[in-house]
């Protein structure tokens, strides 16, 4: 078996990190009756992933790139809607969540 790169591993513990917030979105934002219910190409997982790894860019430009493989398009006013349902605390979890699960990893073994 082919050893992982501690990038990769990373990635994997942050991604997840977001798939178990997906599976119960309700406990992270604002009107859990009715926020993220339809299915969009925003929907909770992806839209709180866009956040977490955009960089220094224009929001045009993060999730035009956020979106490429998919060959979908979302504008930036839906993305700022999609944003305004989520809980600060959502994201305070998900920092909390990932720094658990990688203080342990051994850098030495990457």
């Amino acid at each position: 078996m082919a050893k992982r790169s501690i990038s990769s591993t990373v990635k994997a513990h942050l991604k997840s990190t977001v798939s178990e917030m997906a599976e119960n979105p309700s406990l992270f934002v604002v009107h859990p009756e009715k926020d993220f219910v339809r299915n969009t190409p925003l929907n909770f997982e992806n839209t709180v992933t866009a956040i977490l790894s955009m960089g220094g860019q224009s929001l045009n430009r993060e999730l035009h790139d956020f979106m490429k493989d998919t060959g979908r398009t979302v504008s930036v006013s839906a993305f700022v809607q999609q944003r305004a349902k989520l809980l600060p605390d959502a994201l305070n979890f998900a920092f909390h969540d990932f720094n658990n699960r990688t203080a342990y990893l051994d850098t030495q073994k990457y």
